[in-house]
């Protein structure tokens, strides 16, 4: 329960942090550049090892399936961006990101139930995750914070079903069940390491 408010209150955080750092390139690309290399070491050298180890080639497949589904989203997420006006693009936006809030709560509910290996790298990495992501909702929603609030209440409830509804199934089922969540969280996160890499070039060019 601890790491789901963590995560809803950093989510809040990032939408009301975007707008003040709005003007701030070179603090934005260099807060998102930390994360992604905070992100990339977990995975490198907790999850990764550690999933795999647990579930094999089923283990793999989860995490294919992790990262496709999540780059399927932020394709579906970016129809907004290139058609802000239309009422389609943001209802896709909204759907994207409202998937991704339940991802998210699934993951957190895994320390409950599955202790050990990579379940404490996976919730960091989540966490992390989670105040970035609150930026870009404002980023493309803003530059106001009505509408950016808005959305985020209802990805901040996404969240919530998810972990609580996980919880419940977690109660029932065995733990290989677990273990191929984590992987396909550790998916999800290796998607949103490559998206953000851009970050890191960003940065590089500023500092020229």
């Amino acid at each position: 329960m601890f790491y789901l408010i963590l995560a809803i209150f950093a989510f809040f955080i990032g939408v009301v942090l975007h707008p003040i750092l709005h003007g701030k390139t070179r603090a934005l690309a260099l807060m998102d550049a930390g994360i992604v290399l905070a992100v990339l070491a977990l995975v490198g050298f907790s999850m990764l090892p550690h999933t795999l180890g647990e579930s094999g080639v089923l283990g793999a497949v989860s995490m294919s399936v992790g990262f496709s589904l999540t780059f399927g989203l932020d394709k579906l997420s970016q129809l907004h961006k290139n058609n802000p006006a239309r009422g389609w693009a943001m209802a896709a936006l909204v759907a994207a990101l409202v998937a991704h809030g339940v991802f998210d709560g699934a993951a957190l509910s895994l320390p409950e139930h599955h202790h050990g290996g990579a379940t404490n790298s996976v919730v960091i990495g989540v966490l992390l995750h989670r105040l970035p992501l609150g930026m870009v909702v404002h980023h493309l929603l803003g530059p106001k914070l009505k509408w950016p609030l808005i959305v985020a209440s209802f990805i901040a409830l996404s969240t919530s079903l998810g972990f609580f509804y996980t919880d419940q199934v977690f109660a029932e089922t065995q733990e290989g069940t677990q273990h191929l969540l984590e992987a396909f969280v550790v998916g999800m996160l290796i998607q949103v390491v490559v998206a953000h890499l851009g970050s890191l070039k960003n940065l590089r060019r500023t500092a020229e």
